[in-house]
């Protein structure tokens, strides 16, 4: 590892020698373990004893359990990052950094990976709580596969939005603040231009371009951007007993403002998600490394 990037152990090596890391992943599967139980207890009581009920019980679980465990995410990943490279300025080690053999685009990849590496450990604990989901009944593997991906996606792209803001701001509080408010926005704002564009295109003839499977793929790319929609998508789509791996869109579907131009098919909202996730990142990171290297070559 230290043959690739000399950070990366650094970072895991001072991140996991603090209580913070174990508090960190205790309460983490503490608050799924307990949303978990008393969803369970709820509904099985309710159920009344039903056989039957076996695979809804499942399925419901499983859904609070990965929507819980996005949300998580989506807190807990861009506070990790925020302060990655913005604390080596408050602690006056950045200068140290940027003097020694690693570039810029190292220092931020190296931070990211550290990052990451710690998110991959709290999205892998949710497995053993989904696996009894599974054992209930009612969640197929294809469920299971679109839950980490969209985890997976959320954390990468999140924690980019962290480094970005931390390479920027002057202090911790401040990049904590930014990274959180973004992510917020992102969250409200997708949801909100949805309902915009719905309620603006309703009852109205539009033009025949909107029906181009470009423009499709464009709309797409905006509501699977959300990592909640997307999920709650692929979920449904898999439940009508759709792909893992692609989606046909057509007349009616959200994707579809007009008719399409003939049969179009897209690749699944959680994969539209993590292109996403993955474009956003790389430009995210490429712009932390521009930002970095100007602000610490200064006299």
């Amino acid at each position: 590892m230290s043959e690739i990037n000399p950070l990366v152990e650094r970072e895991l090596r001072s991140r996991m020698r603090g209580p913070r890391a174990y508090i960190t992943i205790t309460g983490f599967l503490g608050v799924i373990s307990l949303v978990a139980l008393l969803l369970y207890l709820s509904t099985a009581g309710q159920s009344g004893g039903d056989a039957n009920a076996g695979p809804e019980i499942g399925r419901l679980l499983f859904w609070v359990i990965t929507i819980v465990g996005l949300v998580l995410v989506a807190l807990i990943t861009p506070v990790f990052t925020a302060g990655s490279i913005v604390g080596e300025r408050e602690r006056q080690t950045l200068d140290l950094l940027i003097t020694s053999l690693l570039s810029s685009r190292q220092i931020v990849l190296g931070k990211l990976v550290a990052a990451l590496a710690f998110i991959a450990v709290l999205i892998l604990s949710i497995a053993p709580i989904i696996s009894v989901s599974f054992m209930i009944g009612g969640v197929t593997p294809g469920d299971v596969i679109v839950a980490f991906g969209c985890l997976a996606a959320t954390g990468l792209f999140y924690a980019a939005i962290g480094l970005f803001w931390s390479s920027i701001a002057r202090t911790s509080i401040a990049a904590t603040t930014l990274a959180l408010g973004t992510i917020v926005m992102i969250l409200l704002g997708v949801p909100f231009v949805v309902v915009i564009v719905g309620i603006t295109v309703s009852g109205r003839e539009l033009p025949e371009w909107l029906g181009h499977p470009a423009a499709i793929t464009v709309w797409a790319l905006i509501i699977d951007s959300h990592p909640f929609v997307a999920l709650a998508l692929s979920l449904e789509h898999l439940a009508a007993g759709g792909d893992l791996w692609l989606q046909p869109v057509s007349s009616g579907s959200p994707l579809a403002l007009v008719e399409p131009d003939g049969p179009v098919t897209l690749p699944s909202p959680w994969l539209m998600n993590l292109l996403v996730s993955l474009g956003g990142a790389a430009l995210l990171l490429r712009a932390s490394a521009r930002a970095l290297r100007p602000t610490d070559r200064r006299p």
